[in-house]
């Protein structure tokens, strides 16, 4: 692989990296619709859990 080609591959996967300050914004808002759903009567932590697995499996796929 030329110079070329491997700093447009590493360009290209740089925009596929999610900052934790995003990453946390993005979970945060999943949980929070996730609570919304049941009314906020269930347990945060199970929501953040679902959330987290929600969204990394989108991360993964879009990778």
């Amino acid at each position: 692989m030329d110079r070329v080609t491997t700093k447009k591959l590493i360009k290209s996967n740089l925009k596929n990296v999610v900052k934790p300050e995003e990453l946390h914004e993005k979970i945060a808002a999943e949980a929070f619709l996730i609570a919304e759903k049941h009314d906020f009567q269930g347990d945060p932590v199970a929501d953040w859990l679902v959330a987290e697995s929600k969204l990394g499996e989108q991360l993964t796929l879009n990778a």
